[in-house]
């Protein structure tokens, strides 16, 4: 049951908590994904949260953060732009390796909402 009145689930993207960094600048304070949850805890009316997925994205730690601080997994990001490898563009890249890394990017983001999203979240 949603925490708000209106019967609408309410999530924010995690790092607006914390860090964040954009092509242009980096601001805020580095926080763990367990500091950013509880954060999240605390705000009014929030149902759950939304991160941004990057290689390294470590979906268990997430899972038991948002557990722990009663949040719901909203979406992930697939983030194609602010790491150095997607700078020279990522699926429109004139280098194949790239656009096939992006692509393998893509898919592996999908696979990681899926744990979230199906009976296999309970066996991570």
């Amino acid at each position: 049951m949603p925490k708000n009145y209106n019967n609408y689930k309410v999530s924010i993207p995690l790092g607006v908590l914390g860090y964040h960094k954009d092509r242009f600048c980096e601001y805020g304070v580095k926080l763990s994904v367990e500091e950013l949850a509880n954060r999240a805890s605390k705000v009014k009316l929030l149902d759950g949260v939304g991160l941004t997925y990057f290689p390294e994205t470590n979906v268990e730690e997430i899972r038991s953060a948002l557990k722990k601080h009663n949040l719901e997994f909203a979406f992930f990001t697939v983030d194609l732009s602010r790491q150095k490898q997607w700078h020279g563009c990522s699926l429109s890249s004139k280098d194949e390796q790239v656009r096939r890394k992006a692509i393998e990017h893509i898919k592996n983001c999908i696979d990681a909402c899926l744990l979230y999203t199906s009976d296999a979240a309970d066996e991570l």
